[in-house]
């Protein structure tokens, strides 16, 4: 008896970007091309990445800084503005579910971009698109690129070391911004408030830092599939029929002509 098949999110993730690449090499679709959309789209969304990270980073800091007893008191030279701290954690953690989308897009073009090579059998892509005149900031692609030798962990971790050193900076903030936020919700929703919209604002929030983690861990996480027989076989009569119309299209207008 056959073992089930397994599979996660991720997997349909790498199968359909492998299946559309192999369409797109047999239609003649040169690598260099195809590399330098995928590195400008990454490129963006990194952009995009360290830009919401920063406000988020600073708007958590702001509330913390700001807060007078549940409410932030803006003063300016014209005016004093009072902003109920539940209204900026929230705005706040928008910014935390923006993040989190734009990581998943980044992490699809960077399973893109790797497959790519792999596909096209190309080796060293980053330097060759170097010497064409265009700039590939790619410090992974030594592990990845075939040399035939196989990296001590030492070796990796040099050559990954910028990158992991960039994360991790990145990182470590973030997450205590994520606490500060996560906190900040809970108790919005537990302490009585006069404030418009409070609790429905702090579970909104708590929903928003807290759903996507499992949703991240399942995301990896392979399960037992089955064949959807119904769906082939339909599939597979529909390209039948498509192809007995064609011909018995070419055949009458071949007949016509004669």
């Amino acid at each position: 008896m056959s073992s089930k098949i397994k599979v996660s999110v991720y997997d349909f993730l790498v199968h359909e970007t492998r299946a559309v690449l192999r369409k797109e090499r047999a239609s003649g679709t040169p690598l260099t091309e195809i590399a330098l959309k995928l590195a400008e789209l990454k490129d963006k969304d990194a952009r995009s990445l360290s830009k919401y990270s920063t406000l988020l980073i600073a708007g958590a800091i702001a509330i913390n800084a700001l807060d007078e007893g549940g409410v932030l008191e803006i003063q300016t030279s014209i005016l004093d503005i009072n902003v109920p701290k539940i209204y900026a954690v929230f705005a706040c953690v928008t910014i935390w579910a923006a993040i989190l989308f734009k990581s998943f897009s980044t992490l699809q073009l960077i399973v893109h971009i790797a497959l790519a090579e792999q596909i096209f059998d190309a080796r060293f892509l980053s330097v060759r698109l170097q010497h064409l005149g265009h700039s590939m900031d790619d410090f992974h692609s030594p592990q990845r690129n075939g040399h035939f030798v196989k990296h001590s962990p030492v070796t990796k971790l040099i050559i990954g070391s910028p990158l992991l050193l960039i994360f991790v900076a990145v990182m470590l903030p973030g997450i205590g911004a994520y606490f500060y936020l996560l906190s900040e919700s809970w108790t919005a929703l537990v302490e009585p408030s006069d404030v418009f919209m409070a609790k429905v604002l702090a579970v909104a929030a708590l929903g928003l830092l807290l759903v996507p983690l499992p949703y991240t861990v399942l995301y990896f996480t392979k399960f037992p599939i089955v064949k959807d027989i119904g769906f082939i076989r339909w599939n597979f009569l529909a390209r039948l029929k498509r192809t007995q119309n064609n011909f018995r299209g070419a055949s009458g207008t071949k007949a016509c002509g004669e």
